[in-house]
């Protein structure tokens, strides 16, 4: 595994580390959490938390880094979100993490 910044090279695929701070299957385990309670990760209805993530996630390797038996929320989750258009994504309105 080659490290450069908060990003790290597995087999020739980059995936970020959240924050620069947790392993990209933490926050893999971290999303599919909240997504067990939610639909979107900001509640009821998609904001910026969905923007947010779905961006990391694609920048980190998209779908490839998912699995329907290990994060099936998140898989689920991803399958709807990724296909809104990015003009679109940017009309959703902000919103802070409750996380920290």
């Amino acid at each position: 595994m080659k490290k450069s910044g908060s990003r790290e090279e597995v087999k020739g695929l980059t995936v970020i580390r959240a924050g620069g701070a947790k392993p990209i299957s933490e926050r893999l385990q971290d999303l599919e959490a909240q997504l067990e309670k939610t639909q979107w990760l900001g509640g009821q209805k998609l904001s910026s938390l969905d923007k947010d993530a779905i961006e990391e996630l694609m920048a980190g390797g998209g779908i490839a880094l998912l699995s329907p038996v290990t994060t099936p929320n998140l898989f689920a989750w991803f399958s709807i979100v990724s296909k809104f258009s990015a003009e679109l994504r940017q009309s959703w309105p902000k919103m802070k993490s409750a996380t920290p």
